[in-house]
């Protein structure tokens, strides 16, 4: 079997113009790092949405038709 060529881009800048280098990002920003600390604990707690329903949300969205969200979670204890 053989594979086929991957495509290559010119990612240069135009000729003539100037690149700034990249400004660091804070990779976890204190927002971040409690929003994913709170959603372990509702997780650990049994507070999520069930798979199904988000799975059948993202689907309809590919029809073009999402609808509302799913409840924001269901609590299994």
């Amino acid at each position: 079997m053989s594979r086929r060529p991957v495509p290559s881009f010119d990612i240069s800048p135009p000729r003539g113009e100037r690149v700034d280098a990249p400004q660091p990002v804070e990779v976890d920003p204190p927002e971040l790092t409690a929003a994913i600390e709170q959603g372990r604990a509702d997780a650990a707690a049994g507070r999520v949405t069930p798979h199904a329903q988000v799975k059948a949300w993202l689907q309809r969205w590919g029809r073009g038709d999402p609808g509302p969200a799913p409840r924001p979670w269901k609590s299994l204890g």
